[in-house]
């Protein structure tokens, strides 16, 4: 280290060292405080676990335009999210 203070990391941009957990019993896993803090997932927070190659990726969950899945919704209709390209799109069309 060099001398005299040195600066804090910036917390998302410090590399995350990562954790190791044992799967319980019923392939249950908890995430630990500190992470569910610095991803704001508070109880209740819809996840989506998705796999890349090898890997498990958790994400906060947004609901996405119910045709093409893009997350950036405009409008909802009859309580689904449908994106402005979308909508679009069933105007210009002729849906009896």
């Amino acid at each position: 280290m060099l001398p005299g203070p040195q600066p804090s990391p910036a917390p998302f941009l410090a590399p995350d060292p990562g954790l190791v957990r044992r799967l319980g019993r019923f392939g249950r896993l908890t995430l630990p405080k500190a992470i569910r803090d610095r991803c704001g997932l508070a109880p209740g927070t819809p996840v989506l676990l998705v796999t890349q190659d090898a890997a498990i990726v958790l994400m906060r969950w947004q609901p996405g335009c119910v045709f093409c899945g893009q997350p950036e919704t405009a409008v909802r209709f009859r309580g689904r999210p449908i994106c402005a390209a979308c909508l679009g799109a069933l105007l210009r069309s002729d849906i009896r």
